[in-house]
């Protein structure tokens, strides 16, 4: 089983610049988690906003990933002490934190995280304590080190607050919502110019404060460009969409094969 400091070595290799790759993933069961960490992914976001993950849910499935050595950053649903707290305790590698449109918003939900909810997840003997095994002073320090802080921007309101928000300290990473953005510009793709400028001024901002950018490239012929632009936290697609995706390939090359033999 993998040790919390090595999935949580995430952080390290995302503010050393490392390129990583990832899937969002909305299914619930462990298995999933299993599978996707025998794929050679650098991470899964586990996307609860939009997923149906129970509490329970949640932890079981950090638990399976991480004890392979996937790492697993949690998309909260909404930046409620609540969810951060739950997201700490049962040891997740970092937490993205959705529709930041305010800076005092996402600065009080970064020291939540890494100050009270450490405290909390500590006092309440959960997964990421250890159990309590290691002393108070031992696990705020390392427990704090390890823990990746994402900053979602994915509506308009973000992209004027993007430069402050690179420049908070307990801020790792900023993470480009490109459909979000698209759709709430009214456009349909993030490829629009008006919405790729918009996700351009943003990874601009990102990188002036030397963090990390992040984002969800929906096509393949787009992961040059974002590479270009600094992006190093590259999420290629979900489990849903995988499979869908390998379902629909795989029946296609039957009928395919089928045509063929009834032509012959």
């Amino acid at each position: 089983m993998a040790q919390l400091n090595e999935v949580h070595g995430l952080r390290a290799r995302v503010r050393r610049g490392d390129s990583l790759v990832g899937v969002f993933a909305r299914l619930v069961q462990p298995e999933a988690a299993e599978l996707l960490a025998d794929a050679g992914l650098d991470f899964v976001i586990l996307d609860v906003e939009h997923g149906t993950h129970s509490r329970t849910e949640l932890s079981r499935y950090v638990f399976a990933a991480q004890a392979l050595g996937l790492p697993v950053l949690v998309r909260l649903p909404e930046g409620s002490e609540a969810w951060i707290q739950h997201a700490v305790s049962v040891g997740a590698a970092g937490i993205v934190v959705p529709h930041v449109n305010a800076l005092e918003q996402v600065g009080r939900a970064a020291a939540f995280a890494r100050g009270l909810a450490m405290e909390r997840a500590y006092a309440g003997m959960g997964r990421r304590s250890g159990y309590r095994k290691d002393s108070w002073r031992d696990f705020r320090r390392q427990a704090s080190d390890g823990l990746l802080f994402v900053a979602q921007i994915d509506e308009p309101p973000g992209t004027l607050i993007a430069d402050k928000v690179a420049a908070l300290d307990d801020v790792d990473c900023l993470f480009l919502g490109s459909l979000g953005m698209a759709l709430a510009m009214g456009q349909d793709a993030p490829s629009h110019p008006t919405v790729d400028a918009a996700l351009a001024s943003i990874c601009q901002s990102g990188r002036s404060a030397g963090k990390c950018i992040g984002v969800h490239v929906m096509q393949h012929d787009q992961q040059a460009l974002w590479l270009d632009r600094g992006a190093t936290l590259m999420v290629v697609g979900s489990d849903y969409a995988l499979l869908r995706d390998g379902a629909a390939t795989q029946a296609t090359r039957f009928r395919r094969a089928k045509d063929t033999r009834d032509g012959d």
